[in-house]
């Protein structure tokens, strides 16, 4: 997420594409940061919006800040025209299939998260999806690629039955368990993407009290120690907790200055 220092990335990013002029990455990072912008200006970045589902069902329809849209409309655009014209010479240039993943994806993003249209944000998910796969089909190691597909799936095969069917005959696809596997690769091996992976992987999984008990056991004991309290966390999950082999954990902390780690983690 930047560190959600916004205004620095988007200056890294005019750099970056000064010094790559016709890679797509560039414009679509643009993007994205302007997204991630507005998703922190509105809210939309709070865990609990994402943790409930009858949160994310009543949520509003958000306002945008029309001068940062126009901007992140541009950079879209901007990302589409050079991918697809690297992909006229190239078609199977793997930084430009994953650039256009990103632009469908991030329309999804919008369309779901501040519009709230969801079949579009479903439509968007799907050619992301299409765009991954294409990507991974020349490229099977850009692990980053299962982020889309791996979203696809899981938003299709989460929702109920008839709706799965209704879906299924438009010709969307999905496999719950499946989304599941396709976001560990990309949290466990992404090179750009395994961060935001990792969250959303966290929340597919789900959390409970008995989860995250350890946790509050040691705040209980030992106090807020700030980003080294996971040591003592991960010290009480190995020593009173019996977790099955190939059994997957997230550690995340927080320390000075808002600052954030993360790690997946897996039992053996």
């Amino acid at each position: 997420m930047y560190s959600l220092r916004f205004d620095a990335a988007h200056q890294e990013f005019l750099r970056w594409q000064m010094e790559h002029p016709g890679d797509a990455l560039g414009p679509v990072s643009e993007a994205a940061n302007y997204l991630f912008t507005e998703f922190d200006r509105l809210g939309v970045l709070e865990a609990q919006f994402f943790v409930k589902d009858s949160t994310f069902a009543a949520r509003k329809k958000l306002l945008p800040d029309p001068d940062m849209r126009a901007r992140f409309d541009a950079a879209l655009v901007r990302a589409e025209a050079e991918a697809r014209l690297r992909l006229a010479e190239d078609p199977q240039h793997p930084n430009s299939l994953f650039a256009l993943t990103l632009v469908y994806g991030l329309k999804a993003d919008s369309a779901a998260l501040i519009e709230k249209r969801n079949m579009a944000a479903l439509r968007y998910t799907r050619q992301a999806s299409e765009l991954a796969g294409q990507l991974l089909g020349v490229a099977p190691d850009y692990h980053d690629a299962y982020l889309a597909t791996g979203i696809a799936q899981y938003i299709v095969g989460s929702m109920i039955a008839p709706v799965r069917w209704v879906l299924k005959m438009a010709g969307y696809a999905g496999n719950k368990q499946q989304g599941i596997e396709e976001l560990r690769l990309a949290a466990e091996k992404g090179l750009f993407l395994g961060p935001f992976a990792r969250i959303l992987l966290a929340i597919a999984l789900g959390l409970n009290r008995c989860d995250t008990q350890p946790s509050w056991d040691v705040l209980r004991d030992s106090g807020n120690l700030s980003s080294a309290s996971v040591l003592f966390v991960l010290h009480e999950w190995l020593t009173k907790r019996n977790v099955a082999a190939g059994e997957y954990g997230l550690m995340a902390a927080f320390g000075p200055g808002f600052s954030a780690e993360m790690l997946l983690l897996q039992w053996a």
